[in-house]
């Protein structure tokens, strides 16, 4: 699905209560990459890319010791020059990206996101430090850590 974001649109996030962040979310992650390397974004909500690119993440995220158990609604992942990139959109509306330069070991990191009223899931709290900022007309919390191992079952959406 291309993703619009001059028109937020909460497809694909009808089962989340909190579809109207992840829908704003998602439309300033577009608008980024639009600006930055005028690419257009584009998410897959199919079980088995879900599936796999959840596996993907969760193996990245096991390095802080940490599992996503919320259900995957939206996925995408691509290549822009040595870089992987992996977002995955959550039903509890946690937002997880995963930057994984292929040659670049201080290149790899994983930021998580959720809009500023949602609670933090369990399976992160104590594990990572969130802080609250602004993004593009949506508070936020934030936090990421660096990646340090081999991952190379990396799934293109």
């Amino acid at each position: 699905m291309k993703i619009d974001f001059n028109n937020i649109s909460e497809e694909g996030f009808e089962s989340s209560a909190h579809k109207k962040e992840l829908a704003i979310i998602r439309a300033n992650v577009a608008k980024a990459y639009m600006e930055q390397y005028n690419l257009t974004f584009e998410t897959v909500a199919t079980v088995e890319k879900t599936g796999d690119v959840a596996e993907y993440v969760n193996g990245i995220l096991a390095e802080q010791d940490i599992t996503i158990f919320a259900k995957p609604l939206q996925v995408s992942a691509f290549e822009i020059e040595d870089t992987q990139i992996t977002w995955a959109f959550y039903e509890n509306g946690l937002v997880i990206n995963v930057m994984y330069s292929k040659n670049n070991l201080e290149h790899r990191a994983v930021g998580l996101q959720l809009a500023d009223k949602i609670a933090i899931p369990a399976e992160l709290r104590g594990k990572l430090q969130f802080t609250t900022q602004d993004f593009d007309g949506i508070t936020v919390q934030g936090s990421y850590f660096n990646v340090t191992q081999m991952h190379t079952n990396f799934v293109a959406t």
